[in-house]
């Protein structure tokens, strides 16, 4: 099996870091071409325009369970379109 990894960085930004008062804005690097922004839930104050980690997980799992039905389906020569 192949190594996982990924790289994840965080920077303070501006200011002083205080309780409710920072950014929770980091990168995500899967592969050098494969970058993505995590950051909060808009609901805790995070951006809409970031992936927040329950979205990625949810898509991470989805993401598993999808492959593992294509390729049971192929095994049992199922003809799959979408």
């Amino acid at each position: 099996m192949s190594k996982i990894s990924i790289d994840l960085s965080w920077k303070i930004g501006e200011g002083i870091m205080t309780p409710g008062n920072y950014s929770n804005e980091h990168e995500i690097v899967f592969t050098p071409n494969t970058k993505i922004i995590g950051d909060y839930a808009p609901d805790w104050k995070g951006s809409k325009l970031n992936t927040n980690p329950e979205k990625a997980i949810a898509a991470s799992l989805s993401s598993c369970h999808m492959m593992t039905f294509l390729d049971l389906a192929t095994k049992m020569k199922w003809t799959l379109i979408s």
